[in-house]
C-alpha cells in the first residue's frame, strides 16, 4: 500500500510503512474454514496526520484577525496477505540501499523482516490446527499489537535522531523483545497441534471407530457434542451456515433439534445396522456423553473431551464388532490391481472430462460381495491429502472383513503417489491380516509385491450384471432402491419444461450445475431441504449443464446413491438420506449433438453410475412424445393465426340497421392438437430458419402472443376505417418475433422497425427513419409520422415507447435513462 505522493521512491514508501507498523500496527488473524469461507490475516495500522484550516473573526476583516487551526487526523489502514508479501519484497531491496548512518532504519528493517515471517508462521500453524479439525481453532479471531503500547520504540527513535549514548542497543533490544513475543505464541501453537494429533491417534487406536471419521468430521462432531449454551457461538454460527437459516432460533429446544439432526447423518453415513439411530435414543446418549461448553475450552481436558465422543459411537454402535468381525471366506491378505483401459486404448473420441467410464464402475460395484460400501472404503486420490491417505489405509488395517478401493491414483502428485505405494509395499510385508484392497489405475504395473492383477471377465463389462449385483446388495442389506428419474433428451426439446410441469411440487428444490461442483454448498441444500419440510416426501431436482465436471459429478452421485452418504473432505460436512423420509432425485441430463452421437450413449458416457442403477426409471424427451405445450396463450395466438390463415383477419366493425354495433371477433380455439398445428405451421411457413427445439418455438409463442394481444383491444376490435389492419400487423408482427428469437448484437445487421403498444394496446411504432419503413405499416398511420404528432409535446417519442414495452411511468424510465448514461 502506497503512503506517499507520486514523487515518493520506493525505499521512502516502504520505510514509512515500516515505522508506522512499529508505532501503531496490529495483526488480525481470521479463521473461517468452517462456514466454508477463506481463512486470512492482515496488519492494521494507522497514520497520525495534521491538517491547518483557516479562520476569520470577520467576514471582511482579513491579516491580523487570521487564524491558522490545525487539527489532528487519524488514516487508518490495512495490509492484506498479497499486500504484506509486497512489503516483505520491498523491506529486502530498501536493505541494499540504506545508508551507512541510518542506523535506526537498519535495525527496524532487519528485525521486521524476522517479525513478518514469524505472524505468517504463527498463520500456518494455526491454518494447520483448523484444518487438522481441533475444535478450539474454528471460527476463530486473534488480535496481537506489534507496536508497544508505553510507546518505548517511538521514544527511542527519537533518542537515537538526538545521539544519546546506548539508545542504538535499546532499541535493538526492544523490537527483538516484539520478535519474541510472537516467536512464543507460534511455540505454544506447534504444541498445541502436536498434543491434538497425538490425543487423536491414541484414541483412534482405542476406539477403532474413530478412524471412520476425517479429522473435520471428527471436529464438527465434538462440536455437536457441546452444550449449546448461549456462549457456544461457534456451534450456532455453524448451524446457521448449514441449514440456510436467516436467523436461529432463539429457542434451545429448535436449536437442539437441528445439532441432533446434523450428528444423525454423520451416524448414518456408517451404514452400520447393529444400532439405533431413532432421535429418541441418539438424545439420550448425547446427554449421557455431552461435552460441557466449559470443559471444551480446557486444553488440558481435551484428551478426556475426546472420549466422550469415543465413548458416545461405542455405545451406539456396540463398539463396532460389526465390522471389526473375521470374514470367514477370506483367509489371506489380498490385494489387487485393477488396470484400466488407457484413453488410447478406447475407440470413441468423446471428449468430455470423465476418467471413470462404464467398465470402471461395473468393476467397482462387483468387488463388494456383502455389503455395499461405505464412503470410508474409498479413497479418492484426486482430491485426498497426506492425512487422508494415512487414515485410509489404518482402516484397512483394522476392519479387514471390509473391501476397499483406491481410486484416481494417477492423478496423485508424485510425492503422494509415493505415499500410497508405499502404504501399499507396507501391507504386503505385514504378516497381520488387512482388509482386501484394489487399486484401479491405468499407469500402475502389475509387478509389485503382495499385488495380483484382477482378472476382467466379460460380466465385469455387463451393465445387466452390475444393475442385478446392485440389487443383490440392497435386498441382502434390508435397503431400499434410490429414487432416481432420469430425463434425457437432445439440446431445447423440452426437458426442463417437462420436469416443472410433471415433476415438480412444493418440496422439489433445484440445483443447477453448470460447470464444477460445490460439495458443501450441495451437502447444505439438502440438510436445509430436510430441515425446514415437514412432508415425508421430499425431491431435488439436478439441472446439470454440458459444461459440468462430470467426474466429479460421477464421485458424488456414487457416494450419494451407492455409499447412501454425500461427504465434502474439505469441510467435513456430511449428508446420509433418511430412512424416515423419502428422497427422490430428478436428474436432467445435458446433450451435445458435437459427437453424433444417440441420446443413451451420451448418458452412458457422461453418468455412467447413474446409467447403471437407474436404468430402469430413463425417460427420454422427443418431439413425438412432448409436444409443444398449449395453454390459454397459445390457444389465443392459435385464434388469430387461423384467422389469418383464413384471410378473415381483416375485418371491420359491423353496424346493425339499428344502430347496435358488433365488433370483430373470432371464435377462440380450445382443441390442443389444432392449436399446435396452426402454431407449427406458422413456423415452418414463415421462420423456416429457426432451429427446431422448444427453446425456440418456445421463444417464439412468447413474442409472438405479446404482440397478439393488441387483436383483443379496441384499436382492432372497433375499427372501423383502417383498410388491411389485421394482416399487415400479423405480417410485421410474425417478423420481428421471428428476428428477435435468434437476435445477436454481434453484428449492426438487425431490425429496427417495431410496432409499439400502449398501455391499452393502441397502436404505434418505433423507428430510426420514418422513410425506412414499408408503405404498406405506413398506411397504418395514414403515412404521417406518429412521433410528430402533437400529443407528445416536449416529451420524447422513444422513452414514451420504451416506457411502454416495459410498463413504467415516462419520468422513471427518464430517470433511469439518465443514471445508467443510456444511450
Amino acid at each position: 500500500m502506497w503512503l506517499s505522493a507520486e514523487a515518493t521512491t520506493i525505499l521512502d514508501n516502504a520505510l514509512i510503512t515500516m515505522e508506522h507498523l512499529y508505532k501503531t500496527g496490529t495483526v488480525q488473524i481470521r479463521l473461517r474454514n468452517l462456514m466454508n469461507e477463506q481463512s486470512y490475516f492482515e496488519i492494521a495500522y494507522s497514520i497520525d496526520t495534521l491538517t491547518t484550516e483557516f479562520s476569520r473573526s470577520n467576514e471582511f476583516d482579513c491579516d491580523e484577525k487570521d487564524k491558522n487551526i490545525q487539527k489532528q487526523e487519524t488514516i487508518k489502514a490495512t495490509l492484506s496477505m498479497a499486500d504484506i508479501e509486497d512489503h516483505k519484497r520491498q523491506l529486502t531491496f530498501c536493505n541494499v540501499d540504506l545508508k551507512q548512518y541510518m542506523i535506526d532504519k537498519k535495525i527496524l528493517l532487519e528485525e521486521q523482516l524476522k517479525l513478518l515471517d514469524t505472524i505468517e508462521k504463527i498463520y500456518l500453524m494455526l491454518l494447520k490446527l483448523e484444518k487438522a479439525g481441533h475444535p478450539n481453532f474454528q471460527l476463530k479471531e486473534y488480535s496481537y499489537d506489534i507496536y508497544d503500547r508505553p510507546g518505548t520504540v517511538s521514544k527511542l527513535l527519537s533518542d537515537l535522531k538526538n545521539i544519546e549514548e546506548g539508545s542504538e542497543q535499546k532499541l535493538k533490544q526492544e523490537i527483538r523483545d516484539r520478535t519474541k513475543y510472537f516467536q512464543a505464541k507460534f511455540t505454544k501453537f506447534e504444541a498445541d497441534y502436536d498434543i491434538w494429533i497425538r490425543d487423536l491417534e491414541k484414541l483412534r487406536c482405542r476406539s477403532p471407530l474413530l478412524q471412520l471419521f476425517s479429522n473435520h468430521q471428527v471436529m464438527i462432531m465434538f462440536i455437536l457434542l457441546t452444550t449449546s449454551e448461549t456462549e457456544n457461538r461457534v456451534q450456532q454460527k455453524f448451524l446457521k451456515k448449514l441449514f440456510s437459516l436467516n436467523n436461529l432460533s432463539k429457542e434451545q429446544e429448535e436449536n437442539f433439534k437441528l445439532t441432533v439432526l446434523c450428528l444423525i447423518h454423520y451416524l448414518q453415513s456408517l451404514r452400520i445396522k447393529d444400532c439405533n439411530l431413532s432421535s429418541p435414543n441418539i438424545i439420550n446418549l448425547y446427554n449421557k456423553y455431552k461435552i460441557e461448553y466449559n470443559h471444551s475450552k480446557n486444553e488440558d481436558l481435551q484428551s478426556e473431551n475426546l472420549q466422550k465422543l469415543s465413548s458416545f459411537l461405542e455405545e451406539l454402535f456396540n463398539k463396532g464388532k460389526e465390522l471389526l468381525a473375521e470374514s470367514a471366506t477370506n483367509t489371506e491378505n489380498q490385494q489387487y490391481l485393477v488396470t484400466l483401459n488407457s484413453p488410447e486404448q478406447t475407440s470413441d473420441k468423446f471428449e468430455i472430462q470423465n476418467d471413470l467410464n462404464l467398465d470402471t464402475y461395473y468393476i467397482l460395484l462387483s468387488i463388494f460381495n456383502d455389503r455395499l460400501p461405505a464412503d470410508y472404503q474409498l479413497l479418492r486420490c484426486s482430491v485426498s491429502t497426506d492425512d487422508d491417505i494415512r487414515l485410509f489405509f489404518s482402516r484397512v488395517r483394522t476392519f479387514r472383513r471390509l473391501t476397499f478401493a483406491v481410486i484416481d491414483i494417477d492423478k496423485l502428485h508424485h510425492r503422494l503417489r509415493e505415499l500410497v505405494l508405499n502404504e501399499q509395499d507396507s501391507l504386503a510385508k505385514q504378516s497381520e491380516r488387512h482388509g482386501t484392497i484394489y487399486y484401479f489405475s491405468r499407469e500402475l504395473i502389475s509387478f509389485r509385491k503382495g499385488v495380483r492383477p484382477f482378472y476382467i471377465r466379460p460380466q465385469h463389462r455387463n451393465s445387466s450384471h452390475a444393475y442385478s449385483q446392485f440389487m443383490t446388495l440392497l435386498r441382502n442389506n434390508n435397503l431400499p432402491l434410490p429414487q432416481i428419474q432420469i430425463i434425457c433428451g437432445k439440446a431445447g426439446i423440452g426437458k426442463t419444461h417437462r420436469i416443472k410441469t410433471a415433476y415438480n411440487d412444493h418440496n422439489t428444490s433445484c440445483v443447477s450445475i453448470n460447470d464444477k461442483l460445490n460439495l458443501s454448498s450441495l451437502i447444505s441444500t439438502l440438510l436445509s431441504l430436510e430441515s425446514k419440510t415437514s412432508s415425508n416426501q421430499l425431491s431435488i431436482y439436478f439441472n446439470i449443464s454440458i459444461h459440468a465436471n462430470f467426474k466429479q459429478l460421477n464421485h458424488a452421485f456414487f457416494s450419494l446413491f451407492v455409499c447412501n452418504s454425500l461427504n465434502d473432505l474439505t469441510s467435513g460436512l456430511t449428508f446420509s438420506p433418511s430412512k424416515e423420509k423419502s428422497w427422490k432425485f430428478i436428474v436432467e441430463v445435458p446433450y451435445t449433438d458435437k459427437y453424433n452421437t444417440t441420446i443413451k450413449t451420451n448418458f452412458d458416457r457422461i453418468l455412467p453410475i447413474l446409467s447403471i442403477i437407474s436404468s430402469n426409471n430413463f425417460e427420454e424427451v422427443t418431439d413425438e412424445n412432448y409436444k409443444l405445450f398449449i395453454g390459454d396463450e397459445e390457444k389465443l395466438m392459435a385464434t388469430f393465426l387461423k384467422a389469418y390463415e383464413d384471410q378473415t383477419i381483416d375485418q371491420f366493425l359491423i353496424q346493425d340497421p339499428f344502430g347496435n354495433e358488433k365488433p370483430v371477433h373470432f371464435d377462440p380455439l380450445t382443441d390442443h392438437n389444432e392449436c399446435r398445428s396452426y402454431i407449427y405451421n406458422c413456423i415452418e411457413k414463415y421462420a423456416p430458419e429457426l432451429p427446431r427445439n422448444k427453446i425456440f418455438e418456445l421463444s417464439f409463442t412468447k413474442f409472438l402472443y405479446r404482440r397478439f394481444r393488441f387483436f383483443t383491444g379496441f384499436h382492432f376490435c372497433l375499427n372501423m376505417t383502417t383498410e388491411r389492419l389485421g394482416s399487415t400487423a400479423m405480417k410485421q408482427m410474425i417478423y420481428e418475433a421471428k428476428h428477435l428469437t435468434q437476435i445477436s448484437f454481434l453484428s449492426s445487421d438487425y431490425p429496427r422497425i417495431y410496432l409499439v403498444y400502449d398501455p391499452a394496446f393502441s397502436l404505434h411504432i418505433l423507428h430510426n427513419s420514418w422513410d425506412a419503413v414499408p408503405l404498406t405499416l405506413q398506411a397504418l398511420f395514414r403515412y404521417h409520422d406518429p412521433q410528430k404528432r402533437p400529443e407528445y409535446g416536449d416529451k420524447n417519442y422513444f422513452i414514451t415507447c420504451l416506457s411502454w414495452l416495459m410498463d413504467i411511468p415516462y419520468t422513471l424510465f427518464e430517470r433511469i435513462m439518465i443514471e445508467a448514461n443510456f444511450i
